[in-house]
């Protein structure tokens, strides 16, 4: 029998294999948790966007237990504001920022060039009973005190999605591994779809909730390429922050006569995500380069070997 020949990609995965034990307990805590806080407070009376904000910590509070009660330590979680070894790394938050809120115009201006939306921010204002003076001061806040405090909230995802369950699918390949934590990433919204008219709403069940996750599949793939090439979780929180904010204040500030079509999140705002997604892929910007995953999780496995020589629990 002629033998294969060994492949580089044979030997990451033989030396790095999946911890699927492990990601099969994140994604049960992530879940459970996540879903219990979604639905259950319903029960109390809060409004959906309550519920949703404290949802958003089920990722992390998982990613916290299974870590503390694996004993698999931090080290590649992507805590640190600038990675070692990431030359610059202040130009992956300035991306961070500018790449998604770029995008998410692009599809402001095709819906509004195709006609399938106007401008109605001074009659939500009214609608919502707000002074011109105070709506002023939000517009003001928009861009980084806003933001900024939606980054408190995103964090709570993120530290579970890109610094728990990427790392450990990137031995799949950088592709492989975007597309089925955006995946997940997108289930893990129904609740909020289903209750709550989250994202395309609850009307046609059948057809928001694949349509959602392909939206944030396509969001999975940017943030992906951040996490790795800056080492670091905080730029992908600052543009989950900055996607959040953006698509919050669009849903209020113009009409959607059919939110599958229109911008925030509809057909012609997942185009230019799609097509910046195409980019990364093609020209092999999704690759790990050592900076995630693989590397990382071998230092978190010797912290682990140290904590044990140590006595930690």
């Amino acid at each position: 029998m002629r033998r294969r020949r060994a492949t580089p990609r044979d030997a990451t995965q033989e030396r790095h294999p999946i911890d699927w034990r492990g990601i099969g307990w994140y994604l049960l805590g992530a879940f459970t948790l996540s879903w219990s806080l979604m639905i259950g407070l319903r029960w109390l009376g809060l409004s959906a966007q309550v519920r949703a904000t404290i949802g958003m910590f089920g990722p992390a509070l998982a990613c916290v237990l299974v870590r503390w009660l694996r004993r698999e330590g931090f080290a590649d979680a992507g805590l640190r504001l600038a990675a070692a070894g990431i030359p610059r790394a202040g130009r992956w938050y300035l991306t961070a920022y500018l790449v998604p809120l770029a995008i998410l115009l692009a599809g402001l201006g095709g819906s509004l060039l195709l006609g399938l939306q106007h401008w109605i921010l001074p009659q939500a204002a009214q609608h919502l009973h707000l002074s011109p003076l105070a709506l002023v001061g939000i517009l003001i806040a928009l861009p980084v005190v806003i933001v900024g405090l939606v980054m408190i909230a995103t964090f709570g995802e993120e530290l579970g999605w890109r610094g728990y369950l990427l790392p450990r699918l990137l031995p799949l390949g950088g592709v492989q591994a975007a597309l089925l934590v955006g995946l997940i990433w997108g289930i893990w919204h129904t609740p909020l779809i289903l209750l709550d008219n989250h994202g395309f709403g609850s009307a046609l069940p059948w057809l928001s909730v694949p349509m959602f996750t392909l939206v944030i599949t396509l969001y999975s793939i940017l943030l992906t390429w951040l996490r790795i090439h800056s080492g670091s979780l905080w730029p992908g929180v600052l543009a989950h922050a900055v996607i959040n904010t953006t698509v919050s204040f669009l849903f209020v500030s113009f009409s959607v006569a059919n939110s599958y079509l229109g911008s925030p999140i509809g057909l012609v705002t997942m185009l230019p995500f799609a097509a910046v997604d195409l980019w990364l892929i093609v020209t092999g910007r999704l690759q790990a380069r050592g900076r995630i995953g693989h590397e990382t999780h071998s230092n978190a496995e010797q912290e682990r070997k140290v904590d044990d020589a140590q006595g930690v629990p």
